[in-house]
């Protein structure tokens, strides 16, 4: 045990993931009682790891630890684990931001996470790792588009294949597959010597390697013997028989297999053999029906029924049926059924299913091909195991040409084949037929037995192996885009018809009542609209499903405007059910969660669930799904009317919000009517002052502009409607985030004015949030804007200068647009409460500073925190207080405060509306904003309330501080010029309350009410 002790303190200090300076460093509370990088080591090995401290910042214990339970039950330090068997497993050693953006991709965002794989995948300073999982991602998703060059040089020039390791072989497996199509022989064969280093004992290499064999052929007919000794090889490790051309004159393909007969066991059919029902529904297979039905024909198992079920098709495909039925083989008994109108694959397998006399039943698709011995090995199986219930076999999908290829490969191109699945007659006795939908009840019934029977109920005939050939056509239902795409599995028709039917089998697990009737009075849970054959009255027992068959719960909408869940992977439904409610979140573009609750308190007071009141009750009744609420003014049509969209109405309120509100409360002194839209009514304070001086308040779901997002044009006709029913005038829109009412204005041809709160050039969190570069939000304002309100001489310099640049570089064949004018319009404040505030007291005995915030990161929290420490050495008497609400950013600061004995914990307060009150006991307000503050409302505020400020000489600061004057500037993030000026005030009262006194001055002749009056006269006209 020593020995190995050893040598995983070794592996760990040898590897380049444990760092012990940066575990030092970043465990500070840890430094009294380690003093070198031996103790690092010798403490994460001993118990660092499984507490989950990290060694280095390539490796993140904690997250490891919580991803792969696993490693955390069995106590073992997370790293040795990783470095062990961990990579070699494919897991990952810290989050990868790859997966989540791959996981959205697939969940209906890919305009937006398609331009944030590339950037990913191109980034130089990201790790490899990561990069490389976003090139895998991207070349899934570029296969889907059958875009094979990209896909190749994803995978190779980017990486992607570099993540395979054994047991997972996708990126290789679809690098193989693009090389062959693009006919690239010699990439194809390198990475072949690569997969078979991975798969040496697996199907993918020899799967692989008929490609290869295919592609590197000069003809078809040279293809033909390399591509049959492939398969043939991979079968005989098996102990299967080889196959080879049906029609020896014709060209290889999946329409001319067949068993080779002279190699086939003789097996005498006796009555001791179970009769085995093979039920093929089919509908206009004129082409293929063949394929399926010869290959059935020369299955080994003696006791075969075959039912064939035609499903009132429209082609030749009855006459070639018939055709077929000649060639049967006398062992096998063939029925041939036919339905008078079309009805469905699974209804036709359940009227196959009434006639089927067999011991044991299996399915089969009309465009598929089986191995000659599928059918006995998945019966002897089912005979070696007498207490299991029913057994699958694996398949695997060709081209017509035997091209093995998958778009949504992952980890093999091998999978369980559903339509295998044979199941013994007595369990289908209790468990009944199959769901009559157009996709997705294969998976239905195979879940349904093994939540009845268990998950050891179903075995799985030759893992890996395929025995059998599913034909990959654009124009099959799972193949062809629209409701039923494979794609829809992750978001989608499929997903809502898994969700729907795992939550039928929760409740006929607590029922036992899991029979599904063949012609039922009512559906025994939901269907998606998509995949129903007819309509049916419902047994909606479950909230969830109600609102999932709705049409009112939009998952893509709800992830595409609730941005911050886009930072991690969750089930948009299960989140709205169990979270989305008590976050005032909307479930789509038609229903605002919080409008409904304040325009029918009653639903409130009931508890129920809104949106569930709305479906049940609240339509019938006349019930609007998103409000206009009356104001307390009235309409006057001799008066113009303008329409202000906010972008959030949260409970906590800052600058951008707080500057509508004081805009709208100057306004209704004027002759102007006054209309908003909110995108929540959760603020219910901001609510009630907006009805105070408004005609009305439109309450409705609309979220954040995003590049790359796709418009919501039901957005855009709420908009539309709200503009031409009040016959709006001029469309105001808060901030440059939102894109709707700026379309919705340009369609009603009503001019629009965009208020700018932001510059981007230098707030890295906003161009993340938005996923677009500065020059990307400019040509958003620009190009949907007919003038720009901006609230700073900086916020408008950054703006022109960037029209300036897109009107310079347009193209010379494009007519550009007429530059859009751009203004100053100084966000209005309510200064008079702080106008009224008493300056700091002449006698003190010591001074306070505060920074007031929504103590984000970005607001500059670790530079406050540098700041306190270095007040702490240079003047103790200096109190540092933060004022704002609770965040995970203000936690981790006042952790790494209590670690820090003999330092000042900095003293907190609560997110407060009353300035006033938290401005009363502070002598020096400091703002420290690691992003450019494009106005700066806190400087303005503490000015008023004539308390001295310093701040970095950084965005529009500069705007209202005079340097000396009424605060200071220092270099920006120069903490040490920070606490020298603080401690310089600090230490001169006079200069403290004089410097205070001079920016109330400038505070009260700049932006008083006199000022802001004054201003407020060119936005009056219309």
């Amino acid at each position: 045990m020593a020995s190995a002790g050893i040598a995983d303190q070794d592996l760990v200090s040898h590897s380049s993931f444990f760092d012990p300076s940066w575990y030092l460093e970043h465990h500070p509370h840890l430094r009294g009682e380690l003093h070198s990088p031996a103790d690092a080591l010798d403490h994460f090995m001993a118990k660092g790891g499984r507490l989950g401290y990290s060694p280095g910042p390539r490796f993140d214990s904690s997250w490891y630890l919580s991803e792969y339970p696993d490693v955390a039950r069995a106590a073992i330090n997370p790293l040795v684990h990783y470095l062990r068997h961990g990579q070699h497993e494919g897991r990952q050693p810290r989050r990868n931001p790859a997966i989540l953006l791959e996981h959205l991709l697939w969940r209906g965002l890919a305009p937006v996470m398609v331009p944030r794989l590339w950037k990913v995948a191109r980034a130089a300073d990201e790790d490899a790792l990561v990069r490389q999982h976003a090139a895998w991602a991207l070349a899934r998703w570029m296969a889907l588009q059958a875009d094979w060059q990209t896909v190749e040089r994803l995978l190779l020039e980017f990486g992607g294949e570099r993540i395979a390791v054994h047991g997972f072989h996708g990126p290789l497996l679809l690098a193989i597959d693009a090389a062959c199509r693009l006919r690239h022989q010699s990439k194809a064969l390198a990475l072949l010597t690569k997969l078979r280093r991975f798969a040496t004992d697996h199907s993918d290499a020899a799967l692989a390697q008929a490609n290869v064999a295919a592609a590197s052929a000069t003809s078809d007919l040279d293809a033909e013997k390399p591509v049959l000794a492939c398969f043939n090889a991979l079968w005989a490790k098996y102990n299967l028989s080889p196959i080879q051309k049906r029609d020896l004159s014709r060209t290889l393909s999946l329409d001319n297999l067949a068993g080779t007969d002279s190699l086939l066991p003789a097996i005498e059919k006796t009555d001791s053999h179970p009769l085995v029902s093979v039920i093929l529904p089919v509908f206009n297979a004129e082409k293929t029906i063949a394929t399926a039905v010869f290959g059935l024909y020369q299955q080994t198992w003696p006791r075969l029924e075959i039912i064939i079920v035609d499903d009132a098709s429209t082609d030749t495909t009855l006459r070639q049926i018939q055709r077929l039925c000649q060639y049967a083989p006398p062992h096998q008994e063939i029925t041939v059924l036919r339905h008078a109108r079309n009805q469905g694959a699974y209804s036709a397998r359940n009227t196959g299913l009434e006639r089927a006399r067999g011991n044991l039943i299996t399915t089969h698709d009309a465009d598929d091909w089986s191995h000659p011995q599928k059918i006995a090995r998945q019966v002897a199986a089912l005979e070696e195991a007498p207490g299991v219930v029913a057994c699958v076999s694996s398949w695997v999908r060709t081209t017509a040409t035997l091209h093995v290829s998958n778009w949504w490969v992952a980890e093999h191109w091998s999978e369980i084949s559903l339509s295998s699945l044979m199941i013994r007659r007595d369990a289908l006795s209790e468990l009944g037929y199959w769901d009559e939908v157009k996709v997705g009840a294969d998976s239905e019934l195979y879940e349904r037995i093994r939540v009845r029977y268990g998950s050891d109920a179903i075995i799985e005939v030759l893992p890996g192996v395929p025995l059998a050939f599913a034909r990959l056509q654009d124009k099959s239902l799972t193949q062809s885009p629209g409701p039923t795409h494979l794609a829809t599995q992750y978001v989608g028709a499929r997903k809502d018809y898994q969700d729907l039917y795992r939550r039928w089998h929760e409740r006929a697990r607590r029922d036992t009542r899991f029979y599904m009737p063949r012609h039922p009075d009512s559906r025994l849970f939901p269907a998606p609209l998509a995949l129903l054959t007819e309509q049916m009255r419902v047994q909606c027992s479950d909230p969830l499903d109600r609102i999932q068959v709705s049409g009112w719960f939009d998952p893509i909408w709800y992830l595409h405007t609730h941005i911050d869940l886009q930072s991690r992977i969750i089930d948009p439904l299960e989140h709205y059910w169990t979270q989305g409610l008590a976050e005032a979140r909307d479930p789509g573009p038609h229903f605002s969660t919080s409008g409904y609750l304040v325009a029918y308190p009653e639903v409130h007071q009931s508890g129920r669930h809104p949106l569930l009141h709305f479906l049940q009750q609240g339509r019938q009744s006349g019930h609007q799904p998103w409000p206009i609420l009356p104001g307390r003014r009235s309409k006057r049509e001799d008066w113009p009317t303008l329409l202000f969209c906010a972008h959030q109405a949260n409970l906590r309120l800052f600058g951008a919000e707080l500057a509508l509100l004081d805009l709208l409360e100057l306004l209704a002194e004027h002759k102007v009517n006054l209309l908003v839209s909110l995108p929540s009514a959760a603020n219910r304070g901001l609510l009630s002052r907006l009805l105070s001086c408004c005609v009305a308040v439109a309450v409705f779901p609309y979220g954040w502009w995003q590049s790359g997002r796709p418009t919501s044009l039901p957005t855009v006709r709420h908009f539309r409607a709200l503009i031409e029913h009040f016959r709006v005038d001029r469309v105001h829109v808060n901030t440059s985030v939102l894109e709707e009412p700026l379309i919705a204005a340009r369609e009603a041809g009503v001019p629009v004015w965009l208020h700018l709160h932001e510059l981007p050039d230098k707030d890295e969190e906003l161009c993340a949030t938005l996923a677009a570069t500065p020059s990307q939000i400019a040509s958003h304002i620009l190009e949907r804007s007919d003038r720009v309100l901006a609230n700073s001489n900086t916020t408008a310099a950054w703006l022109r200068g960037q029209a300036n640049h897109q009107f310079d570089h347009a193209p010379s064949e494009q007519p550009t647009r007429a530059q859009v004018p751009i203004e100053v319009f100084l966000n209005p404040v309510d200064l008079d409460p702080l106008f009224a505030l008493p300056p700091p007291p002449q006698l003190a005995d010591h001074c306070r500073i505060g920074m007031i915030s929504s103590n984000l990161p970005k607001k500059g929290l670790t530079d406050f925190e540098r700041l306190a420490k270095r007040l702490r050495l240079l003047d103790p008497s200096v109190e540092c207080h933060l004022i704002g609400p609770q965040t995970d950013a203000l936690a981790s600061v006042l952790q790494r405060q209590s670690w820090r004995t003999g330092e000042p914990a900095i003293k907190t307060q609560g997110y407060t509306e009353d300035l006033a009150k938290a401005f009363k006991p502070l002598d020096i307000l400091v703002n420290l904003s690691q992003f450019q503050e494009s106005f700066g409302r806190t400087i303005l505020e503490a000015m008023a309330a004539a308390r001295a400020v310093v701040a970095y000489d950084w965005g529009a600061l500069p705007d209202l501080v005079e340097h000396g004057v009424t605060g200071y500037l220092t270099t920006y993030r120069d903490v040490d010029a920070v606490a020298h000026y603080v401690v310089a005030l600090a230490g001169q009262r006079r200069r403290l309350i004089s410097m205070g006194l001079a920016g109330r001055a400038r505070a009260m002749s700049g932006y008083g009410r006199t000022a802001q009056q004054q201003a407020l006269q060119g936005l009056l006209r219309v």
